[in-house]
Protein backbone atom coordinates (compact mmCIF):
# COMPACT_ATOMS: atom_id res chain seq x y z
CA UNK A 1 0.00 0.00 0.00
CA UNK A 2 1.07 2.91 -0.78
CA UNK A 3 1.45 6.38 1.49
CA UNK A 4 -1.88 7.61 2.34
CA UNK A 5 -2.15 11.70 2.54
CA UNK A 6 -4.35 13.49 4.94
CA UNK A 7 -7.27 14.21 2.67
CA UNK A 8 -9.42 16.90 1.23
CA UNK A 9 -13.28 17.05 2.32
CA UNK A 10 -15.56 18.88 -0.07
CA UNK A 11 -18.85 20.89 -0.03
CA UNK A 12 -20.37 17.61 -2.04
CA UNK A 13 -19.33 14.57 -4.01
CA UNK A 14 -16.97 15.30 -7.13
CA UNK A 15 -17.03 14.13 -10.57
CA UNK A 16 -14.06 15.41 -11.58
CA UNK A 17 -10.26 16.83 -10.35
CA UNK A 18 -7.89 17.81 -11.93
CA UNK A 19 -4.32 19.86 -11.32
CA UNK A 20 -4.05 23.41 -13.02
CA UNK A 21 -0.86 23.89 -11.18
CA UNK A 22 1.53 21.64 -9.54
CA UNK A 23 -0.02 22.90 -6.31
CA UNK A 24 -3.54 23.57 -7.52
CA UNK A 25 -6.16 21.46 -7.39
CA UNK A 26 -9.79 22.03 -9.37
CA UNK A 27 -12.04 19.73 -8.28
CA UNK A 28 -15.95 19.80 -9.88
CA UNK A 29 -18.74 19.32 -8.07
CA UNK A 30 -22.40 17.55 -8.56
CA UNK A 31 -23.61 20.51 -7.43
CA UNK A 32 -22.27 22.69 -9.92
CA UNK A 33 -19.78 24.34 -8.33
CA UNK A 34 -15.75 24.27 -8.36
CA UNK A 35 -13.38 24.45 -5.44
CA UNK A 36 -9.82 25.45 -5.75
CA UNK A 37 -7.94 24.37 -3.20
CA UNK A 38 -3.89 24.30 -2.62
CA UNK A 39 -2.04 21.05 -2.12
CA UNK A 40 1.16 21.52 -0.89
CA UNK A 41 2.39 18.69 1.61
CA UNK A 42 5.32 19.49 3.58
CA UNK A 43 8.74 17.14 1.81
CA UNK A 44 11.24 15.11 3.05
CA UNK A 45 15.07 16.00 4.43
CA UNK A 46 15.92 15.05 0.27
CA UNK A 47 12.83 17.69 -1.02
CA UNK A 48 11.79 14.92 -3.45
CA UNK A 49 8.89 12.78 -1.26
CA UNK A 50 5.74 14.20 0.49
CA UNK A 51 4.97 13.55 4.17
CA UNK A 52 1.96 13.14 5.67
CA UNK A 53 2.46 17.18 7.44
CA UNK A 54 0.21 18.90 5.41
CA UNK A 55 0.03 21.99 8.11
CA UNK A 56 -0.99 25.28 5.71
CA UNK A 57 -0.65 22.90 2.73
CA UNK A 58 -4.40 22.29 2.23
CA UNK A 59 -6.52 25.04 1.75
CA UNK A 60 -9.95 25.50 0.13
CA UNK A 61 -8.91 29.02 -1.80
CA UNK A 62 -12.22 29.46 -3.75
CA UNK A 63 -15.57 28.11 -3.67
CA UNK A 64 -17.46 29.12 -7.47
CA UNK A 65 -20.39 28.14 -9.14
CA UNK A 66 -19.71 27.40 -12.87
CA UNK A 67 -23.36 25.78 -13.65
CA UNK A 68 -26.42 24.94 -12.68
CA UNK A 69 -26.01 21.28 -13.22
CA UNK A 70 -23.03 19.07 -12.11
CA UNK A 71 -19.42 19.47 -13.70
CA UNK A 72 -18.28 16.36 -15.73
CA UNK A 73 -14.85 17.47 -16.61
CA UNK A 74 -12.25 20.20 -16.08
CA UNK A 75 -8.64 20.93 -18.01
CA UNK A 76 -6.49 23.73 -17.38
CA UNK A 77 -6.82 26.23 -20.42
CA UNK A 78 -4.03 27.80 -22.63
CA UNK A 79 -4.12 30.58 -20.96
CA UNK A 80 -2.62 31.26 -17.64
CA UNK A 81 -4.66 31.38 -14.75
CA UNK A 82 -7.67 29.37 -16.40
CA UNK A 83 -9.37 26.61 -16.54
CA UNK A 84 -12.18 25.21 -19.00
CA UNK A 85 -15.60 22.50 -17.61
CA UNK A 86 -17.98 21.21 -18.99
CA UNK A 87 -21.45 20.51 -17.20
CA UNK A 88 -23.73 17.57 -17.36
CA UNK A 89 -26.37 19.94 -19.12
CA UNK A 90 -24.38 20.21 -22.31
CA UNK A 91 -22.75 23.43 -20.93
CA UNK A 92 -18.86 24.64 -21.55
CA UNK A 93 -17.54 27.61 -19.48
CA UNK A 94 -13.98 28.77 -19.22
CA UNK A 95 -13.30 30.46 -15.89
CA UNK A 96 -10.69 33.32 -15.20
CA UNK A 97 -9.51 32.87 -12.33
CA UNK A 98 -6.29 35.11 -11.77
CA UNK A 99 -8.45 37.06 -10.05
CA UNK A 100 -9.98 35.13 -7.07
CA UNK A 101 -11.60 37.51 -5.50
CA UNK A 102 -13.76 38.44 -8.88
CA UNK A 103 -13.34 34.95 -11.10
CA UNK A 104 -15.09 35.72 -14.24
CA UNK A 105 -16.52 32.80 -16.08
CA UNK A 106 -18.08 32.63 -19.88
CA UNK A 107 -20.50 30.04 -20.77
CA UNK A 108 -22.02 28.48 -23.55
CA UNK A 109 -24.23 25.44 -24.56
CA UNK A 110 -22.22 23.17 -26.92
CA UNK A 111 -24.60 22.28 -29.73
CA UNK A 112 -28.00 22.15 -28.55
CA UNK A 113 -30.24 19.57 -29.55
CA UNK A 114 -33.55 20.40 -31.74
CA UNK A 115 -35.65 18.75 -29.36
CA UNK A 116 -34.31 21.91 -26.45
CA UNK A 117 -33.58 18.96 -24.06
CA UNK A 118 -29.61 18.84 -22.53
CA UNK A 119 -27.48 16.33 -23.69
CA UNK A 120 -24.49 16.02 -20.94
CA UNK A 121 -20.90 16.35 -21.92
CA UNK A 122 -19.40 13.32 -20.71
CA UNK A 123 -15.58 13.92 -22.16
CA UNK A 124 -13.56 17.04 -22.40
CA UNK A 125 -9.51 17.84 -23.37
CA UNK A 126 -7.24 20.25 -25.09
CA UNK A 127 -4.55 17.98 -27.24
CA UNK A 128 -0.99 18.73 -25.65
CA UNK A 129 0.17 19.00 -29.20
CA UNK A 130 -2.70 21.73 -30.49
CA UNK A 131 -3.71 23.13 -27.05
CA UNK A 132 -5.76 25.38 -29.48
CA UNK A 133 -8.25 22.69 -30.08
CA UNK A 134 -10.81 21.69 -27.27
CA UNK A 135 -12.36 18.55 -28.02
CA UNK A 136 -15.37 17.39 -26.79
CA UNK A 137 -17.41 14.38 -26.74
CA UNK A 138 -21.26 14.10 -25.14
CA UNK A 139 -23.57 11.29 -23.41
CA UNK A 140 -25.28 11.05 -26.73
CA UNK A 141 -21.42 9.24 -28.59
CA UNK A 142 -20.96 13.09 -30.33
CA UNK A 143 -17.59 14.37 -30.63
CA UNK A 144 -17.35 18.18 -31.73
CA UNK A 145 -13.80 19.96 -32.00
CA UNK A 146 -14.13 23.89 -31.15
CA UNK A 147 -11.51 26.34 -31.49
CA UNK A 148 -9.77 28.14 -28.43
CA UNK A 149 -7.64 31.24 -27.88
CA UNK A 150 -3.92 31.38 -26.40
CA UNK A 151 -4.80 34.63 -25.05
CA UNK A 152 -8.15 34.10 -22.72
CA UNK A 153 -8.86 30.36 -23.10
CA UNK A 154 -12.00 31.85 -24.61
CA UNK A 155 -14.51 28.65 -26.46
CA UNK A 156 -16.03 29.59 -29.57
CA UNK A 157 -19.58 28.38 -29.64
CA UNK A 158 -19.15 27.14 -33.85
CA UNK A 159 -17.50 23.92 -33.46
CA UNK A 160 -15.09 23.15 -36.44
CA UNK A 161 -15.65 19.18 -36.47
CA UNK A 162 -18.75 17.05 -35.47
CA UNK A 163 -18.31 13.24 -35.59
CA UNK A 164 -21.37 10.80 -34.77
CA UNK A 165 -19.60 7.57 -35.19
CA UNK A 166 -20.35 6.14 -31.59
CA UNK A 167 -23.92 5.52 -30.53
CA UNK A 168 -23.33 5.73 -26.63
CA UNK A 169 -21.40 8.30 -24.63
CA UNK A 170 -17.81 9.13 -25.16
CA UNK A 171 -15.75 8.61 -21.50
CA UNK A 172 -12.62 9.60 -22.48
CA UNK A 173 -9.68 10.51 -25.17
CA UNK A 174 -5.98 9.14 -25.71
CA UNK A 175 -4.20 11.72 -27.72
CA UNK A 176 -0.62 10.58 -29.33
CA UNK A 177 0.49 13.68 -31.29
CA UNK A 178 -2.18 14.94 -33.69
CA UNK A 179 -4.01 11.91 -33.57
CA UNK A 180 -7.09 11.79 -31.42
CA UNK A 181 -8.75 8.13 -30.08
CA UNK A 182 -12.12 8.32 -28.10
CA UNK A 183 -13.45 5.81 -26.13
CA UNK A 184 -16.96 4.93 -26.83
CA UNK A 185 -19.98 3.30 -24.37
CA UNK A 186 -20.59 1.72 -27.74
CA UNK A 187 -17.81 -1.08 -27.61
CA UNK A 188 -15.81 0.83 -29.87
CA UNK A 189 -13.01 3.29 -30.22
CA UNK A 190 -12.58 5.59 -32.94
CA UNK A 191 -9.37 7.44 -34.22
CA UNK A 192 -9.41 11.28 -35.74
CA UNK A 193 -6.67 12.96 -36.97
CA UNK A 194 -6.86 16.80 -35.97
CA UNK A 195 -4.11 18.47 -37.63
CA UNK A 196 -6.86 18.00 -40.73
CA UNK A 197 -9.75 20.02 -38.51
CA UNK A 198 -10.77 22.82 -40.20
CA UNK A 199 -8.58 22.12 -43.53
CA UNK A 200 -10.96 22.37 -46.64
CA UNK A 201 -11.27 19.08 -47.95
CA UNK A 202 -9.82 16.95 -45.58
CA UNK A 203 -12.06 14.53 -43.58
CA UNK A 204 -10.40 14.44 -39.73
CA UNK A 205 -12.11 10.48 -39.45
CA UNK A 206 -10.00 8.12 -39.47
CA UNK A 207 -11.06 4.91 -38.32
CA UNK A 208 -13.79 3.21 -35.87
CA UNK A 209 -12.85 -0.23 -34.69
CA UNK A 210 -15.26 -3.22 -34.39
CA UNK A 211 -17.41 -3.19 -31.76
CA UNK A 212 -16.91 -5.02 -28.46
CA UNK A 213 -19.24 -6.76 -25.93
CA UNK A 214 -17.70 -4.24 -23.06
CA UNK A 215 -17.67 -0.45 -22.45
CA UNK A 216 -14.40 1.53 -22.67
CA UNK A 217 -14.22 3.67 -20.02
CA UNK A 218 -10.22 4.75 -19.99
CA UNK A 219 -7.12 4.27 -21.38
CA UNK A 220 -3.46 5.56 -21.98
CA UNK A 221 -0.79 4.79 -24.44
CA UNK A 222 2.22 2.81 -23.70
CA UNK A 223 5.22 1.32 -25.28
CA UNK A 224 6.67 3.87 -26.60
CA UNK A 225 3.03 4.60 -28.09
CA UNK A 226 2.51 1.42 -29.64
CA UNK A 227 0.13 0.04 -27.36
CA UNK A 228 -3.31 1.75 -26.00
CA UNK A 229 -4.46 -0.01 -23.34
CA UNK A 230 -7.94 0.54 -21.73
CA UNK A 231 -9.71 0.03 -18.97
CA UNK A 232 -13.32 -1.32 -19.13
CA UNK A 233 -16.45 -1.99 -17.77
CA UNK A 234 -16.08 -5.91 -17.39
CA UNK A 235 -12.50 -5.42 -15.17
CA UNK A 236 -10.39 -6.39 -18.22
CA UNK A 237 -7.38 -4.37 -19.57
CA UNK A 238 -7.99 -4.21 -23.65
CA UNK A 239 -5.03 -3.53 -25.51
CA UNK A 240 -4.75 -2.27 -29.00
CA UNK A 241 -1.80 -2.08 -31.26
CA UNK A 242 -1.62 1.57 -32.54
CA UNK A 243 -3.30 2.56 -35.87
CA UNK A 244 -4.42 -1.01 -35.94
CA UNK A 245 -8.23 -0.21 -34.34
CA UNK A 246 -10.24 -3.11 -35.85
CA UNK A 247 -10.14 -5.55 -32.75
CA UNK A 248 -8.51 -5.66 -29.47
CA UNK A 249 -4.77 -7.22 -29.75
CA UNK A 250 -5.12 -8.97 -26.23
CA UNK A 251 -6.92 -8.99 -23.04
CA UNK A 252 -5.89 -8.72 -19.62
CA UNK A 253 -8.72 -10.01 -16.90
CA UNK A 254 -8.45 -9.79 -13.43
CA UNK A 255 -9.71 -6.69 -12.15
CA UNK A 256 -12.86 -8.05 -10.03
CA UNK A 257 -14.97 -5.22 -11.27
CA UNK A 258 -14.51 -2.23 -14.04
CA UNK A 259 -12.14 -0.35 -14.07
CA UNK A 260 -12.90 3.23 -14.20
CA UNK A 261 -9.84 5.20 -14.12
CA UNK A 262 -6.36 4.57 -15.14
CA UNK A 263 -2.88 6.33 -15.27
CA UNK A 264 -0.09 5.48 -16.70
CA UNK A 265 2.95 5.16 -14.55
CA UNK A 266 5.70 4.48 -16.96
CA UNK A 267 5.87 2.60 -20.63
CA UNK A 268 4.85 -0.80 -19.30
CA UNK A 269 2.98 -0.23 -16.50
CA UNK A 270 -0.11 1.84 -15.48
CA UNK A 271 -2.32 2.57 -12.43
CA UNK A 272 -5.81 1.57 -11.91
CA UNK A 273 -8.94 2.61 -9.81
CA UNK A 274 -11.82 -0.18 -9.77
CA UNK A 275 -15.11 -0.41 -8.51
CA UNK A 276 -14.25 -2.36 -6.14
CA UNK A 277 -12.44 0.67 -4.40
CA UNK A 278 -9.32 -0.92 -5.07
CA UNK A 279 -6.02 1.01 -6.58
CA UNK A 280 -4.24 -1.09 -8.44
CA UNK A 281 -0.49 -1.25 -10.12
CA UNK A 282 -0.53 -3.63 -13.28
CA UNK A 283 2.32 -4.76 -15.71
CA UNK A 284 0.93 -4.86 -19.24
CA UNK A 285 2.87 -7.19 -21.92
CA UNK A 286 3.72 -9.41 -19.92
CA UNK A 287 0.73 -9.11 -18.26
CA UNK A 288 1.12 -9.15 -14.53
CA UNK A 289 -0.80 -7.53 -10.70
CA UNK A 290 2.03 -5.75 -9.24
CA UNK A 291 0.12 -4.98 -5.71
CA UNK A 292 -2.50 -2.82 -4.38
CA UNK A 293 -1.49 0.60 -4.20
CA UNK A 294 -4.63 2.52 -2.43
CA UNK A 295 -8.11 1.44 -0.67
CA UNK A 296 -11.53 4.02 -0.95
CA UNK A 297 -12.73 1.72 1.86
CA UNK A 298 -15.16 -0.24 -0.84
CA UNK A 299 -16.74 2.99 -2.37
CA UNK A 300 -16.00 2.67 -6.83
CA UNK A 301 -13.38 4.91 -7.58
CA UNK A 302 -14.50 7.13 -10.20
CA UNK A 303 -11.22 9.10 -11.15
CA UNK A 304 -7.37 9.31 -10.43
CA UNK A 305 -5.41 12.41 -11.10
CA UNK A 306 -1.86 12.81 -10.98
CA UNK A 307 0.15 15.99 -10.50
CA UNK A 308 3.53 17.48 -11.66
CA UNK A 309 4.30 17.89 -7.61
CA UNK A 310 4.12 14.09 -7.09
CA UNK A 311 0.47 13.86 -5.15
CA UNK A 312 -2.06 11.41 -6.70
CA UNK A 313 -5.60 12.51 -5.86
CA UNK A 314 -8.15 9.61 -6.11
CA UNK A 315 -12.06 10.30 -5.56
CA UNK A 316 -15.14 8.45 -4.89
CA UNK A 317 -19.12 8.98 -4.30
CA UNK A 318 -18.61 10.76 -0.96
CA UNK A 319 -17.34 14.01 -0.05
CA UNK A 320 -13.47 13.26 0.23
CA UNK A 321 -10.60 13.61 -1.82
CA UNK A 322 -8.11 11.11 -1.36
CA UNK A 323 -4.43 12.45 -1.65
CA UNK A 324 -1.34 9.44 -2.11
CA UNK A 325 2.38 9.97 -2.29
CA UNK A 326 3.13 9.58 -6.00
CA UNK A 327 6.89 9.89 -6.09
CA UNK A 328 7.27 6.16 -4.91
CA UNK A 329 7.09 5.87 -8.97
CA UNK A 330 8.63 8.88 -10.56
CA UNK A 331 9.91 9.31 -13.00
CA UNK A 332 6.66 8.92 -14.54
CA UNK A 333 4.52 10.23 -17.49
CA UNK A 334 1.74 12.50 -17.01
CA UNK A 335 -0.99 11.67 -19.33
CA UNK A 336 -3.48 14.53 -20.14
Amino acid sequence: MADELPSLTLSAQPFTCRFLTPTLLSCGLITGHCELHTVSPRRDASGLHPTSDMSDGLTLLKRLRVFTSAVRRIVPGPAPNTFIACSSHGQVATVDYADLSSPSISTFTASPPASGLPVGLSALSLPPSLPSLLVTGSDSGAIRVYPVSAQSSAVSSTPLYTSTVHSDYVSSFVFKGTACVALGGDGRISCHELSKVGQEGKDPFVRVSDEQDDEFLAGACIKGGAKLVLGTQSGVLSVFGWGKWGDIETRFPGHPESVDALVKVDENTVLTGSSDGMLRVSQVQPDKFLGVFGDHGGFPVEGLEWGEGGVIASWSHDDVVRLWDGTVFEPHDVVV
